[in-house]
């Protein structure tokens, strides 16, 4: 209650005084550089930033919903290379690592998270790049290279982005061509880890003012964090990503943007530690072990050949305990298998532009082709245990229309369709306690096909010159079949009443549904500076099929779509001059259906399968502010609190689970400061920044929740920067987890049916040296 109370005073101090400060009738809207401000410390003001969050372009003080803007100097100052590295980055906005892979990554805002990373879950949060919809959060590492802003939207966007939008949506734009002239930059890293980096891009007028091609490519190197026990390094990666965009404007009245692109990325895999094992329990009468822990200890025995008795027995898991607990450090493990992670990635999109007069038309299409496989170790220690063989392979198609009308001044409106086809083959085979299963391997495959449809519409109309009203609806229509063919070295292990023909190992799963999306804002802006707003909104996240259940029906059961009803109140506010920026957003949120994985033990082979936990609620605040106070210092901040709790969850294998935990941090902070000086007739920036989280438990269905829980910690970040102006060179130098804490960025809970469980280690502390050349018009 007192983080509560913490919160809700801030925000309205900080909303009184927002209010009070914004007033003014006379207030300018914030541009970059003042023309005629007395005073050397009134010169300078924050600027406007463009966003397309409501898929036209605005200011982001001008959008009645909370978004916040990460743009090109933001990810230089913070070297800004990988998806999970905008953790901190926007309140709210949370990113965690799991059975996915090294390439995956979860993504959640305001307590949404994903349940898992497979072809017939969806996440929680959208992730589009370059107005193209990634149905998977897979492979977005190597998307972040020559990028000219991600916009966060927070809270539900189904109206306009569709389903699996519960949480919100992450938008990346990356460096369009241009008719400016040739342009471009070569940069490249050098850091600890044997870190090298190279990229670059060039921008290429073909047709004076009609036709540019720009084209961008990235390679990335370095050799992991850590090693295992046959002295594989663990983390290394090499990716290597290109791009080449097309803009063609043969009109005043058409726009054309073609772009291709093509990722290759190879890894070792994630550090993974056991962080407990169960206390060990052997019953005197039967010799058999308690606690979970029986498959574990038994095949640990097996293996090194030792009796059944009491003392073999206590060997074995004194042995099993030793190569998993102690290690030579944080980030070594006694693994004995080698782990590898590949993908492939290559995709096209299309984005045309037809202002017929009255409406402006609009075609934007995608297709994306994705080819996957890893191999890791559950158990990292000297024994086979657990070792997934991860791979998927598939396609993805979207195609929207749009249609934008502008013909009054006071209504705006937009409707459109959306269509999106993708199908696939994926599946794991997984070696499993060898020494004493004769089933092993178990083999999860299966095809998937998912469709979705939808027509949407959205109008905001200005009621008065200061108030405006904004409505939307979408209709959508999901489909997924699923064929499963999973079997082990003992046969197929379909439940034989799931089967579509007897004998043949092979069952068919089709699940749909059809949900809308709403939306209803009111805006009220008192003064250019100031705009304050309430805005209702939901969507869902799409139902589908178990695929890695195990003999018992019950976990092929398909789970249903999840929906969240969202209620927020926020302002946007630029005071001072210009100088300072302060939005802030309260919401609620009414959650149902709400989806999660979970692990069950079945004769020697785990299973995991998606449930819906019936009903939940989500609240909190957040704020943002930008300071510049003087020509040479840019300070920010922002600050979330979210409050996520099960209001009942009854589950058909683990029963009553309603006061288990959300995934997320309650409290978030971020403080970044920049100090910029003439030195020697050059800039010399000096840029910190340090974020925090809260503590974070993972997995609530563990029996020992604290140890796959992760305390509160910060991370402190800093760059120093040197500009030759008359090269067009800039000289940096940069750390990232200065501290060198060491935390985990995930948890897998294993003390339920095998008797441990293992984390995630995040990265230690890193430095480098950075050099960046522009030519041209940059």
């Amino acid at each position: 209650m007192k983080r509560v109370s913490i919160i809700i005073a801030a925000l309205t101090t900080v909303s009184v005084a927002a209010i009070s400060a914004g007033m003014p009738a006379n207030a300018q809207e914030a541009v970059a550089v003042a023309g005629d401000t007395a005073g050397e410390d009134a010169s300078r003001k924050l600027g406007t930033v463009t966003v397309t969050a409501r898929r036209v372009d605005e200011s982001v003080q001008d959008v009645p919903l909370a978004i916040t803007v990460i743009d090109e100097s933001v990810l230089a100052d913070s070297a800004i290379s990988n998806i999970r590295d905008l953790q901190g980055f926007a309140p709210s906005l949370y990113l965690a690592s799991g059975p996915g892979g090294p390439s995956a990554a979860n993504v959640g805002i305001r307590g949404q998270t994903q349940a898992d990373t497979l072809l017939t879950t969806d996440p929680s949060v959208a992730v589009y790049v370059d107005e193209i919809s990634r149905p998977r959060q897979i492979g977005l590492r190597a998307a972040l290279f020559d990028v000219d802003r991600i916009e966060v939207l927070k809270g539900p966007q189904g109206t306009l982005f569709g389903k699996n939008t519960t949480g919100g949506a992450l938008l990346v734009y990356s460096k369009r061509p241009d008719f400016e002239g040739m342009s471009g930059y070569v940069d490249s890293v050098v850091g600890n880890l044997n870190t090298v980096e190279v990229s670059g891009a060039v921008t290429l007028p073909v047709i004076s003012d009609k036709l540019a091609v720009r084209l961008a490519g990235k390679s990335a190197q370095n050799d992991g964090i850590g090693q295992n026990a046959l002295g594989q390094n663990l983390g290394e990666t090499n990716d290597k990503a290109a791009r080449a965009s097309l803009l063609w404007e043969p009109t005043s009245h058409i726009e054309w943007l073609a772009t291709a692109d093509w990722t290759e990325s190879e890894t070792t895999g994630s550090v993974i530690n056991v962080v407990h094992v169960n206390d060990l329990e052997i019953n005197p009468d039967t010799l058999r072990v308690g606690n979970a822990l029986n498959s574990i200890v038994t095949a640990t025995r097996v293996e090194l050949g030792l009796p059944a008795t009491t003392e073999g027995i206590t060997a074995a898991y004194n042995a099993f305990v030793d190569s998993a607990m102690n290690t030579g450090g944080f980030y070594e493990t006694n693994g004995s298998t080698p782990v590898s992670g590949r993908l492939e990635l290559w995709g096209g999109s299309s984005d045309l532009k037809v202002d017929v007069g009255p409406v402006v038309l609009r075609s934007i299409t995608g297709y994306r082709d994705t080819s996957r496989n890893d191999i890791q170790d559950y158990a990292q220690t000297q024994f086979d245990l657990l070792r997934p063989n991860n791979f998927s392979y598939a396609s993805s198609f979207t195609q929207e229309f749009h249609i934008v009308d502008d013909i009054d001044d006071r209504l705006f409106w937009i409707v459109g369709t959306f269509y999106n086809s993708e199908d696939g083959r994926e599946g794991s085979t997984t070696p499993q306690l060898t020494a004493i299963n004769p089933n092993s391997p178990s083999m999860t495959a299966y095809f998937a096909e998912n469709e979705n449809i939808s027509v949407f519409a959205q109008a905001e109309y200005e009621l008065t010159d200061t108030l405006r009203l904004t409505g939307g609806v979408r209709y959508s229509e999901t489909e997924q079949q699923v064929v499963s063919r999973n079997a082990n070295g003992g046969g197929c292990t379909l439940p034989p009443e799931l089967l579509d023909t007897a004998g043949v190992c092979a069952a068919t799963f089709d699940t749909d549904s059809a949900q809308p999306s709403y939306l209803a804002s009111l805006d009220w802006k008192p003064s250019e500076d100031l705009l304050l707003y309430a805005k209702f909104a939901s969507s869902f996240r799409a139902g589908g099929n178990n695929v890695r259940g195990s003999s018992d029906p019950v976990t092929f059961s398909p789970f249903e779509p999840e929906e969240a009803t969202e209620y927020e109140v926020g302002f946007k506010s630029d005071l001072a001059d210009g100088r300072l920026r302060l939005n802030a957003a309260t919401f609620y949120t009414e959650y149902k259906n709400i989806q999660r994985s979970t692990t069950v033990s079945r004769n020697n082979n785990l299973a995991t399968f998606v449930t819906n936990a019936a009903q939940g609620r989500v609240y909190g605040g957040e704020v943002e502010a930008w300071l510049v106070p003087t020509d040479n210092l840019e300070l920010s901040g922002s600050l979330s609190y979210v409050d996520a709790a099960y209001e009942d969850w009854q589950d058909a294998l683990l029963g009553d689970r309603t006061d288990e935990k959300f995934p997320i941090p309650e409290l978030q902070y971020s403080l970044t400061a920049k100090y910029t000086v003439l030195v020697g007739g050059n800039d010399l920036s000096i840029f910190g920044a340090w974020r925090w989280r809260d503590d974070v438990e993972f997995r609530s269905e563990a029996i020992n929740t604290d140890t796959v829980s992760q305390e509160g910690f910060g991370l402190l970040e800093a760059r120093i920067s040197y500009h030759l102006t008359d090269y067009n060179l800039d000289i940096s130098a940069f750390g990232k987890n200065i501290l060198d804490e060491e935390y985990y960025t995930g948890f897998l809970a294993f003390d339920t049916n095998l008797g441990y469980n293992i984390g995630y280690a995040g990265d230690p502390a890193t430095f480098g040296v950075e050099a960046r050349y522009r030519f041209g018009a940059q």
